[in-house]
């Protein structure tokens, strides 16, 4: 079923700061609206459950922004266990499976990608060339070989089109697929395929919470949609 990732009670001081007790993930019924399970995390602390992953066996992997790691739960588990220890990266976000299966490539701080083992060990900084940057991503997305990201922690929002090398350890070259449009200016985030394109939330609104400056005007969501060159 498909999951959802909740974060604890959002404050000014932090979106992980404050209550926990809505930290929890959710698998839910897309016809129906029922919650079919809910795992939540009952260990306290500063948590922000972010974005998710889904393994070919079914393991759940989410990130926790606010404890600077990455989670599981296995299949039919119902407890978290943690892929690096607390604090290992700088707010991860968005993550997907690598290509051969055996690892995550988790957005965050710093450099901006990382390869994280899902057998155990350390992360590992994906290079980047100079000139190029990756810091910023939320939504990150895979579209075969390639990967789509949508940065927002840096500057304008885009829609980037990243290729990686065959171990996916580098950089290859990044393809601005939107940038610049003034529906972008409400911070976008996550998205997913949708047949040739790429399909994400162009304008999030997380400005309406106050956290990044004044509270604005609340607008209608846009989704957007970008075709993926071939």
């Amino acid at each position: 079923p498909p999951w959802v990732a909740a974060m604890g009670r959002p404050s000014r001081a932090g979106l992980g700061a404050g209550a926990t007790e809505r930290t929890a993930l959710f698998a839910a019924d897309l016809d129906t609206g029922a919650i079919r399970r809910k795992i939540p995390w009952t260990e306290g602390g500063r948590h922000l459950f972010n974005d998710l992953a889904l393994g070919a066996d079914g393991t759940v992997y989410v990130s926790d922004s606010e404890a600077g790691t990455v989670h599981r739960v296995p299949p039919d588990g119902a407890r978290f266990e943690a892929l690096l220890p607390p604090g290992s990266l700088p707010y991860p976000n968005g993550l997907v499976l690598s290509k051969d299966g055996t690892a995550l490539l988790v957005a965050a701080g710093g450099p901006g990608l990382y390869r994280v083992p899902i057998a155990g060990g350390p992360a590992v900084a994906i290079r980047i060339p100079a000139g190029l940057h990756l810091q910023g991503i939320d939504g990150l997305t895979r579209a075969g070989d390639r990967l789509v990201a949508v940065q927002n922690g840096l500057g304008p929002g885009r829609v980037a089109l990243l290729e990686l090398d065959d171990p996916e350890l580098a950089l290859r070259s990044i393809q601005i697929l939107a940038a610049g449009q003034a529906e972008l200016d409400g911070i976008p985030t996550t998205g997913d395929l949708s047949g040739t394109g790429f399909r994400f939330i162009a304008n999030s609104q997380i400005p309406l919470l106050g956290l990044r400056g004044p509270r604005r005007k609340p607008a209608p969501f846009l989704i957007a949609e970008v075709a993926l060159p071939q």
